[in-house]
């Protein structure tokens, strides 16, 4: 059987389980209206909508015949949502160790040069500074990276001073 087959065959299963339950046979209303549709006539219904709406649905009960429904406490209490858990109480806090004022203050980073010479010219002495990318000379009061003064130029090194901390360094010259 194709399926053109099963929809026919489900058409008339619906029809006739439509027919049983209005508790009518479909014939009798096709026939009673083909007879009573002569020239001109409008077809009157066959069975009336009332008959057809009791027959279908049971009437409801009235309200006076129905008990009330038995309240049960503790069954109802099944579906209350229980209150939220209180929240943690809040950490103790911990007892800290005094920090010592020196090591409060920043530390100055690396000194991005090395001391390779000293120069006196007779007016001003002068420390030589190489970088992997650059040389300087430099004298006492020059900035170097607008980070590091020179304070003083002797023979034993460079004094500086860090200028974001205000904290001092000495650069060795090396021993040979």
């Amino acid at each position: 059987m194709t399926w053109r087959g099963w929809m026919w065959v489900a058409l008339l299963a619906t029809l006739g389980s439509s027919a049983w339950l209005s508790g009518e046979a479909p014939d009798e209303d096709i026939g009673l209206a083909r007879e009573s549709a002569g020239a001109g006539a409008s077809p009157r219904p066959t069975a009336s909508p009332s008959r057809v709406a009791d027959a279908a649905w049971p009437a409801p009960p009235s309200p006076r015949a129905s008990a009330p429904w038995p309240f049960d406490a503790e069954r109802a209490q099944a579906w209350v949502v229980p209150p939220p858990p209180p929240p943690p109480p809040p950490p103790r806090p911990v007892p800290q160790a005094p920090v010592a004022a020196a090591s409060a203050l920043p530390q100055p980073p690396q000194f991005p040069y090395a001391l390779v010479g000293r120069v006196d010219d007779g007016t001003a002495v002068h420390a030589l500074l190489s970088s992997p990318t650059q040389t300087l000379g430099v004298k006492a009061q020059d900035v170097i990276d607008g980070q590091w003064r020179v304070d003083s130029v002797d023979a034993r090194g460079l004094t500086l001073t860090w200028l974001p901390g205000g904290q001092r360094k000495t650069v060795a010259f090396r021993s040979s």
